[in-house]
């Protein structure tokens, strides 16, 4: 009896030991928000301005703001990673709590002014690697972690795969082993301009099968990057309140047939915005 007390004792020890450190260090906040952007070398230098652009308007979108500081602990953390090639990512900001207009505001600026560490090849599967290996490490406690993927190409598994030279990882293999590691959802946002469709499989259906899962998990289309401001923060805002799927999204396995729904004149992506605003706001979708 004596001895079934003291193993009981040792094992709650260990179990306080090695559990204090993250309920008494880690900040509480809604999600853990990854973003994995794109900088291959088929986005020319205009459209990495109008992509870092994107980013920086919807970050300063007074929607995004509301659901950033409207969740249950008002709060979110962030952080921007860069990728193109196989050996080729970079943190371009740690994690960063953003729990203020002020907070918000500042991150925004920050894209804004961010200059492009390198060009590439289009390698998700060690995007996904590498970014979902930033998860454990940092100081925050999200209620869910999700990967924030945009890209205008196919990986080079897709492309390449069958080539005696390509030794990279697959991409749903990447993306299951994210999931497996602790990241609750990966989205993907396609920007289709150059590459609507290479081989017996568009850009967008591409991105449904291999690149996003988890929970909610979609991909949104964006047929240039003029409309890309639009469905970004579509795409934000679903991700920071979590719990649905935006419309004009597909999920996971879906076959993309639609045109782009986010194709167009810019009248045409404002009502789609205005549209999911309403069905959000009032209809609770």
């Amino acid at each position: 009896m004596k001895q079934n007390f003291l193993l009981l004792c040792g094992a709650t020890m260990l179990t306080f030991v090695f559990a204090s450190p993250v309920l008494a260090d880690d900040t509480l906040v809604d999600v853990e928000l990854q973003l994995l952007l794109d900088t291959s070398g088929s986005i020319s230098n205009s459209e990495y301005a109008l992509q870092m652009q994107g980013y920086s308007y919807a970050f300063q979108d007074s929607g995004i703001q509301d659901a950033i500081l409207g969740g249950n602990y008002g709060s979110i953390a962030v952080q921007t990673v860069m990728w193109s090639s196989q050996s080729t990512q970079q943190t371009m900001t740690e994690w960063t709590l953003l729990d203020s207009a002020e907070s918000i505001n500042s991150y925004a600026d920050t894209l804004s002014n961010m200059s492009r560490p390198f060009y590439g090849a289009t390698y998700n599967a060690e995007a996904l690697d590498f970014g979902s290996s930033l998860f454990s490490t940092n100081s925050f406690n999200g209620t869910r972690n999700v990967i924030d993927i945009s890209g205008d190409g196919y990986g080079y598994d897709y492309m390449h795969g069958d080539s005696g030279w390509f030794s990279g990882g697959e991409t749903s293999d990447a993306r299951d082993n994210a999931l497996l590691a602790g990241v609750d959802t990966i989205n993907g946002l396609t920007i289709t301009y150059d590459y609507a469709q290479v081989g017996d499989q568009d850009l967008t259906s591409w991105f449904a099968g291999n690149v996003i899962g988890g929970t909610d998990a979609f991909v949104l289309q964006a047929g240039d990057f003029t409309d890309f401001r639009t469905a970004l923060s579509i795409k934000l805002t679903a991700e920071i309140e979590g719990g649905y799927v935006p419309e004009g999204a597909i999920t996971q396995g879906e076959v993309y047939s639609a045109p782009a729904p986010l194709a167009g004149s810019g009248l045409a992506s404002a009502f789609i915005l205005l549209l999911a605003g309403f069905r959000r706001h009032f209809l609770g979708k």
